[in-house]
């Protein structure tokens, strides 16, 4: 088999159970056989009363899947809820994606919670669960975990506006605590203390990236220096990922040093959580 060959399984889980493959694979036929026995058993609870045809369905690695449906159905077991029968529409794209998941155990874990909560209380945004958990690494994942823990435990889904707009004000007057003259601006423990004390704006759903200083000559202006945190390149190309899956938004405000303004004022820019996030959190975290 060439190396960029993938393995194609093509599984037919029905009504009466029946199960034929296409497998091109260099595992003895009696070890596929087996794989294949699990997969259909562990997954029969949540298909549909017609099942799934042999030509609907492609797995990558199986292992993965079997995993991940056991998971899910021991997350419903633990919190005795009853598996019901998920539409074809959801679950044959969940299986294909979620069998090219790697050996990452935080990932696989998001599928087998996605699946779970699709399975007990299905809404139709799963479909659109399934294609962000697709799009996305433990990184993103982790990103999600930060701005989404407190505020989806502590806030109602109506007052998360006000509570947003609130946040936004505060944050733009951190920079007054923390730059007393305009000879500290390029202060260094100046830099690290605001972003120690954006940190609190977390709670809100929010993460500031970046803070920036204009720098300027007597010939005019010259650009933005930026003071850097820590991670901040990282950080910051998993969030416009997430933004590019409408899980985050970018936004960006200018803090003006009283009476030094433009010379020494300050750039804040940061990312804060979606309604979108919020829901797909609840949907793939861990109970």
């Amino acid at each position: 088999m060439a190396d960029d060959e993938k393995p194609l399984v093509r599984v037919d889980i029905g009504s009466p159970v029946s199960l034929r493959t296409e497998i091109k694979t260099e595992i003895p036929k009696e070890s596929s056989g087996r794989l294949l026995d699990a997969l259909t058993d562990i997954i029969r609870p949540f298909t549909e009363r017609m099942g799934i045809r042999a030509d609907q369905i492609r797995l990558q690695r199986e292992d993965v899947l079997i995993e991940i449906a056991r998971k899910a159905r021991a997350r419903i077991e633990l919190e005795r809820g009853e598996i019901k029968p998920l539409p074809n529409k959801f679950l044959i794209p969940f299986l294909e994606k979620a069998s090219t998941e790697s050996s990452d155990d935080l990932m696989k874990q998001r599928w087998a919670n996605l699946l779970a909560s699709a399975a007990t209380d299905y809404d139709s945004s799963a479909i659109t669960f399934c294609d962000i958990l697709a799009n996305i690494g433990r990184r993103e994942a982790e990103i999600v975990d930060e701005l989404s823990r407190e505020i989806s435990k502590n806030v109602s889904d109506f007052g998360r506006a006000s509570i947003r707009a609130d946040a936004r004000e505060k944050l733009v007057q951190v920079p007054k605590t923390c730059f007393r003259s305009r000879n500290n601006l390029e202060n260094d423990q100046a830099a690290k203390s605001i972003y120690e004390q954006t940190r609190q704006f977390l709670k809100d759903g929010i993460v500031v990236v970046e803070v920036q200083q204009p720098l300027y000559t007597d010939t005019g202006f010259l650009g933005l220096i930026p003071l850097v945190r820590k991670g901040h390149d990282e950080l910051v190309l998993g969030l416009h990922i997430l933004q590019r899956q409408g899980l985050v938004t970018g936004h960006g405000a200018v803090w003006m040093v009283p009476a030094e303004a433009p010379r020494f004022s300050l750039l804040i820019k940061w990312f804060e959580a979606t309604d979108l996030c919020l829901k797909f959190y609840r949907s793939v975290a861990s109970a």
